[in-house]
């Protein structure tokens, strides 16, 4: 089916976490927008996730359901991800065991067969921002450079962050002997 048949396809990106931009257009602004536009139906298939996690149950399954439902969407469904069906784990086995029959390539030799045009390669402590070297940009929507600096910075504070969250669950946790979920009541 397609538009003639009133079918349409919306892409967007969810799971944005801190102060680094993500792609865009975000999840969370485009289903209060299909509401204001009278959408009602909506079948959300996940097409990153080759296997349902917290991300599609959780967000997209549940948090995304609730604001579509609070943007006038009422009929909602979620694909399952490919999991582990037959065809799709076959299919899987198949391309690693072609990948292991290919010849190696280094990344340059692969760039060359892929047709990728003026490529830059640098050590991998530059790209990463490790060692000083930062090459992490953020763009605006129209993709102009905004800062390379900022975006070396905003994730270093969500690495930070990461860590200060992971010492604080083991420090509860040792202080008090008991898991977070015991702590809060979702354990048995």
């Amino acid at each position: 089916p397609g538009e003639d048949e009133g079918v349409f396809v919306h892409l967007s990106y969810q799971s944005r976490v801190g102060p680094i931009e993500w792609l865009r257009p975000y999840t969370d602004f485009v289903l209060p927008e299909l509401g204001e536009q009278g959408v009602k139906n909506i079948v959300v298939v996940p097409i990153s996730f080759v296997s349902d996690n917290l991300e599609t149950l959780e967000e997209i399954g549940i948090e995304y359901r609730e604001l579509a439902e609070e943007s006038g969407i009422v009929n909602w469904r979620r694909c399952d991800a490919l999991n582990t069906d037959p065809m799709f784990i076959n299919d899987m086995a198949d391309m690693v065991m072609d990948a292991l029959n290919e010849p190696m390539q280094s990344v340059t030799e692969a760039c060359i067969a892929n047709n990728v045009a003026d490529v830059e390669l640098n050590p991998i402590e530059e790209n990463s921002g490790v060692m000083g070297g930062s090459k992490n940009l953020i763009v605006d929507e129209n993709g102009a450079i905004v800062s390379q600096d900022a975006a070396a910075e905003a994730e270093k504070l969500n690495g930070r962050v990461a860590i200060l969250g992971v010492v604080l669950t083991i420090l509860v946790e040792a202080l008090s002997g008991k898991s977070l979920p015991e702590l809060f009541g979702f354990a048995g």
